[in-house]
């Protein structure tokens, strides 16, 4: 009779599963329970049989599978592969808990509430790593939940992504250098638009300006609307020829760029504001006024007192001096245009100067004479020539009466160039960094000199605009992207899909959610579909593992087996009734 009660007992358990299975048909990402049955047998004896009856222990099968249902929300998840999502309980969060529990699920239709947060209706929060500025760090912790956080979108309902590389493609005029006009060309402007870290749209001047003395060179200044000193200041040099990598000066493509040179910044007088150009008399002097030196042949121009701005004389012993009448006749110093200290003969007073071998001389024909230009490149010492100035560079001379501008450090202000990217780098007034892209030396590259009008051709810049958020994506490595009306989209959230050793042991709750436990074991974090774990799968929900034909089959098998049992308790209740009528 105890081995029929059993029966009973474990066939109404199993009534019960077979109860909850079918009633969950439609539950998404419901796991259907089993009851699994195991004899007891107790002492066996050679002549008699003792029934020991039956237990049962309910299994929920975990791991199976179900079908992948499509449907038209972004939010709806779903893991095709083994695995389980990342949750929490909202109420939790709510409550402002430091610590959050953890828990898993395999499938959930998220939706935001009234906070932004992810959760279902459940009440069952979504949990993901979040990113920083698009980037997800390294080294999160992977075999606890400490580094999830809830998945909120309230924090990117508008976003603005600034501008870090911009693509300058143009051409410029290879006819306006080294002609030597009058008036000098004109720069050629180019505007650009960036976005700045607030989401708004600003203008870069960017103006090549021609070397009219020497064929092929420009100068590249990077500018601020309004404002006179450029935040990057360039010198560049267009190849004439091609070559290839393996002849000496190569590689260089004809029409492109050979050299690249940052300039820096020029400086700017602290009290008044306005530029200050090398002072023509002394390159380590600063001066407003915008003209340089006529060129001298080897002697350069007069030395100046640095501290008094008075003429400098030699007193004859070897010093220095600012009286012109510490000799006779006064001996005024030069420099040439390498700074090369001159000679003078202190013994009879005449002016010495640099045959161009370190000699010294006084043939005035050699040094000390103001250049002209003879034509053909010939230096010509007759004022009927037109007059040779003294370069930018200290080296060569130029038509143009005009001296350079005084500048810092090189690449001063942002102002570099970087050759393994073929960029220049400059600091602009939000503090950020923007990358301009010019092109590989010796390589086809994006800006171009030809004997073509100057026009711009290709301008690209990444970035966007401030704009509202207007749509999720999510990966199927689980990463969550916010999509903004500019069409910017940004990652936000990494959704990672957690592994455990054996599913059937975690614990089940409502909402179909479940806790670790001892049987399961510890949960480690995958990035989805890396190592065992499946891949995620957007707008896909799972539907429920019971089969209804199954489970019906299984209800008519538990009603025949409990009737069973039921007629053991009446035989066995019959049997004993006829062991009783024997004592009357």
């Amino acid at each position: 009779m105890n081995a029929g009660v059993m029966g009973l007992n474990v066939n109404s358990s199993k009534l019960s599963t077979i109860s909850d299975n079918i009633a969950n048909s439609e539950t998404k990402g419901y796991k259907r329970s089993m009851m699994e049955f195991s004899s007891l047998v107790l002492t066996e004896r050679p002549t008699s049989y003792d029934a020991g009856g039956v237990r049962a222990a309910t299994v929920r099968d975990v791991e199976e599978q179900g079908a992948l249902l499509s449907t038209r929300n972004v939010m709806d998840l779903a893991i095709s592969g083994r695995g389980f999502l990342p949750v929490t309980d909202i109420t939790a969060i709510k409550r402002g808990d430091a610590t959050l529990p953890q828990m898993l699920t395999r499938t959930g239709s998220f939706r935001p509430d009234e906070n932004g947060v992810m959760r279902t209706t459940s009440g069952y929060a979504l949990m993901g790593w979040k990113a920083v500025d698009g980037a997800f760090p390294d080294g999160v912790a992977r075999e606890s939940a400490t580094d999830l956080s809830p998945i909120n979108i309230s924090d990117v309902a508008l976003a603005a992504e600034p501008t870090k590389q911009i693509t300058l493609g143009a051409n410029l005029d290879a006819r306006l250098t080294g002609q030597r006009a009058t008036p000098a060309p004109k720069p050629f402007p180019i505007s650009v638009e960036y976005f700045d870290v607030l989401g708004g749209a600003e203008k870069l001047d960017i103006r090549f300006t021609p070397d009219n003395a020497v064929a092929n060179n420009w100068t590249m200044g990077v500018y601020l609307p309004g404002s006179a000193a450029p935040v990057g200041f360039f010198s560049l040099r267009f190849a004439s020829e091609t070559l290839p990598i393996d002849a000496p000066g190569g590689p260089l493509q004809a029409g492109y760029l050979e050299s690249v040179i940052a300039s820096g910044a020029p400086e700017t007088d602290p009290v008044s504001g306005a530029l200050l150009y090398i002072d023509p008399t002394d390159p380590d002097l600063r001066t407003t006024t915008q003209i340089n030196p006529v060129a001298y042949y080897s002697g350069g121009a007069p030395t100046d007192d640095a501290a008094t701005g008075l003429r400098l004389y030699s007193d004859g012993e070897g010093g220095f001096t600012t009286s012109d009448t510490a000799t006779t006749p006064p001996i005024p110093l030069f420099y040439d245009v390498l700074l090369v200290p001159p000679v003078t003969e202190t013994d009879t007073g005449v002016e010495a100067f640099d045959d161009g071998s370190g000699a010294a001389t006084s043939d005035a024909s050699l040094t000390g004479l103001k250049v002209y230009d003879g034509g053909g490149g010939a230096l010509s010492f007759s004022d009927d020539d037109p007059p040779l100035f003294m370069a930018p560079n200290d080296t060569d001379t130029t038509l143009t009466q005009i001296n350079a501008l005084a500048t810092g450090i090189l690449g001063a202000n942002g102002g570099v160039w970087h050759p393994e990217d073929g960029e220049i780098a400059v600091k602009l007034s939000d503090g950020l960094e923007r990358r301009i892209r010019l092109g590989e030396l010796g390589m086809q590259g994006d800006l171009s000199q030809f004997k073509a009008e100057s026009q711009p051709s290709n301008i690209t810049k990444d970035g966007s605009p401030v704009s509202e958020i207007v749509g999720l994506e999510i990966s199927e490595a689980g990463i969550m992207d916010a999509i903004f009306g500019s069409g910017f989209r940004k990652s936000i959230y990494k959704i990672p899909i957690g592994n455990v050793q054996n599913p059937n042991g975690l614990n089940a709750l409502d909402g179909q959610v479940f806790t670790l436990s001892r049987e399961s074991g510890s949960v480690y974090y995958y990035d989805a579909g890396d190592g065992p774990t499946g891949r995620l799968v957007s707008s896909a929900l799972e539907e429920s593992t019971t089969d209804l034909a199954e489970e019906l089959t299984q209800l008519i098998k538990t009603q025949r087996a409990y009737s069973s049992n039921a007629k053991i308790i009446q035989t066995v209740d019959e049997m004993l009734q006829e062991t009783t009528n024997l004592k009357r």
